[in-house]
């Protein structure tokens, strides 16, 4: 039973935290598209530290955001699924993941007025993080089915 509660949070701890890293290092790059398309030059080196600079700094606000949207997200999958006995299936946790961090920032802009992260102005940039959901989800999923063993 232990070991359970370990690999529950391990799971959604691994999933939440490469959701953040993908989506965030995602939306640096839709970003720096932008500034490429106006015709300024990015270099990799430019945007690698772009994109460690905003992993601290979304770290505070973006990561405690996602991390309590995945974490619900998930919750209610896992919550369902052990009332219905049934075996949890991997890519559930990356559709839930997806749907989760899709949902989030319109629902954030709704509330706010205001798009809170700027890559998700844009359909791609939208698209981009519901993959981050989705492969965060995915991570997420592995570790869980495993605990079922």
């Amino acid at each position: 039973m232990e070991i359970t509660v370990i690999r529950v949070i391990f799971g959604y701890a691994i999933g939440i935290l490469v959701s953040f890293v993908l989506g965030s290092i995602a939306g640096t790059q839709v970003v720096l598209a932008s500034v490429q398309a106006m015709g300024l030059e990015v270099s990799w080196a430019a945007r690698i530290e772009v994109s460690r600079a905003d992993l601290l700094g979304l770290s505070a606000t973006l990561l405690p955001i996602m991390a309590l949207a995945l974490a619900a997200g998930w919750g209610l999958y896992d919550g369902v699924i052990s009332r219905m006995r049934s075996d949890r299936v991997i890519h559930a946790y990356a559709l839930v993941g997806a749907g989760c961090i899709l949902a989030l920032h319109p629902f954030l802009a709704l509330i706010l007025g205001v798009d809170v992260f700027a890559p998700t102005r844009s359909l791609g940039g939208l698209l981009a993080q519901g993959i981050a959901g989705a492969a965060g989800g995915w991570c997420c999923g592995y570790i869980r089915s495993r605990s079922s063993e």
